[in-house]
């Protein structure tokens, strides 16, 4: 057994600082273990806009991190420029899936104009009380950007068309929507030819469905078919995984539904969790605090991809914390066998004083899982659940959510796949900041509102700062 504050003491193995990876393929890492999603602050970004992603690369139990820019993605959402004065001012949500080391970013943006202030886009923290507008009179319109991302070819970010307006908006649940993200290649393992991007909305499931191929969107009849009676709906509180050629939305209270998003026609299915794994119906109250991560079993339940089986790791959250590791029996869901069954306290010489919490499966061997540690989740550490071990650790910065990412060999010499028709909205450095439109009826003095900012939000709103509710929502590779 190991002290916990010794092995997180061993100074070359444990940096959890982000470093720009300039490594080749084959001295880089054959996975990364990701952080939340970055923003590039607006005032941390050169004159000329960045129209690329910053992947910073460190071999596990190292984090990684893919950035991008936000005066960027705005860009995107805004309408060119047509001689009207005003400027946007913006809070957002953004999220992210991954597969065959590709990335997909969906930002969901809450855009309001405000008149002419500076040369830049303004953005403002979310008020505590969730205020917004920040001020009577103005008019909030959600635009959603998606762009898909190559992290070692210079992180190219590929603009997706917009979504018909009259389907894509769901008013204030982005958050909530977790996006499915699937490539696919003609050559096994090779460069993938194709991907689909899919999400779940509305009462009724609806799937809505991009394809690269056609570079359209469409929606098609959603899952709440393949559910069983037992329960009312899927509540979806994990990032969708890719496994087996589908994409699985997971309830981890009691199961999965997998489709696959480039059939013609989505063929849903359902497989529940370990039997002892099922909780109860849960009544409404409960259902909502996990939908708004009030009370989030993602933090000691995890479904991913390991050695090619999908996988299912949970940890009781009394001592002594056993973890048990459950491997899918076959894609069709006709149950599961329990792998691994370790008591974590018996690790450490100390007792551990929380329940520690599954950071992230590591993609290339079954037995490895990483934990997060303490209160705040922030010690890393790399546990062999077959030789009961650990086998290293890392000291985070700022607590996080993990994500593993597979990244193929050919990633850095491969191109994303043609989206067909691509958005209609400049993706280069001239892309307009400016919104269109400006109703003239709203009395607006600049200078007040700046006063406003600093009163309610504190002196980030001078500053240009941008807090965001960061999700990374990824998929699995």
């Amino acid at each position: 057994m190991m002290q916990l504050r010794h092995l997180l003491g061993l100074s070359g193995e444990v940096s959890g600082r982000l470093r720009r990876s300039h490594s080749t393929a084959a001295s880089r890492p054959a996975w990364a273990m990701m952080a939340d999603m970055g923003l590039v602050h607006t005032e941390q970004e050169p004159p000329e806009p960045i129209t690329t992603a910053t992947f910073c690369l460190a071999s596990p139990p190292r984090v990684s991190q893919l950035v991008v820019p936000i005066r960027f993605i705005v860009s995107l959402a805004v309408p060119v420029d047509d001689g009207s004065k005003g400027e946007v001012i913006s809070r957002g949500t953004i999220c992210a899936a991954n597969s065959g080391g590709l990335f997909l970013v969906r930002t969901a943006l809450e855009l309001v104009q405000v008149p002419a202030h500076g040369g830049n886009p303004v953005f403002i923290p979310r008020p505590k009380d969730d205020t917004w507008p920040p001020l009577p009179g103005l008019k909030s319109d959600t635009k959603v950007v998606r762009v898909v991302c190559n992290p070692l070819t210079g992180g190219e970010l590929l603009p997706l068309p917009e979504e018909d307006p009259n389907t894509g908006d769901t008013g204030g649940t982005w958050r909530f929507v977790k996006p499915g993200f699937l490539t696919q290649a003609d050559r096994g393992d090779g460069p993938p030819d194709r991907y689909a991007v899919a999400e779940i909305r509305g009462e009724d499931s609806i799937m809505h469905r991009f394809l690269s191929e056609t570079g359209r969107w469409d929606a098609t009849p959603g899952f709440s078919s393949a559910i069983p009676a037992a329960r009312p709906a899927i509540t979806a509180d994990h990032p969708v995984v890719s496994f087996g050629g589908r994409m699985w939305w997971i309830d981890l209270a009691w199961g999965a539904v997998s489709v696959d998003p480039f059939a013609a026609e989505p063929d849903f299915r359902f497989v529940e969790l370990p039997s002892g794994s099922v909780l109860p119906a849960a009544d409404a109250i409960s259902v909502e605090r996990r939908r708004l991560q009030e009370a989030p079993l993602s933090r000691y339940r995890r479904v991913g991809v390991s050695e090619g089986r999908l996988r299912y790791v949970e940890v009781s959250e009394a001592s002594p914390f056993v973890l048990s590791c459950f491997t899918l029996d076959d894609e069709g869901g006709s149950g599961w066998t329990l792998e691994h069954r370790v008591a974590l306290g018996r690790l450490w010489s100390e007792p551990l004083q929380e329940t520690p919490r599954i950071g992230a499966l590591d993609p290339l061997k079954a037995s490895v899982v990483y934990l997060m540690i303490g209160e705040d989740g922030r010690h890393v550490v790399g546990v062999d659940l077959e030789k009961g071990v650990m086998i290293g650790s890392c000291l985070l910065e700022h607590p996080t959510g993990l994500t593993p990412c597979v990244l193929p060999p050919w990633l850095e010499t491969s191109r994303i796949p043609s989206t067909g028709t691509l958005s209609s909205k400049k993706t280069n450095a001239e892309s307009s900041l400016k919104f269109t439109g400006r109703d003239p009826e709203i009395p607006f003095d600049g200078s007040s509102f700046f006063k406003y900012l600093n009163s309610h939000f504190g002196d980030a709103g001078r500053s240009l700062g941008f807090a965001v509710h960061l999700d990374f929502a990824g998929a699995t590779c």
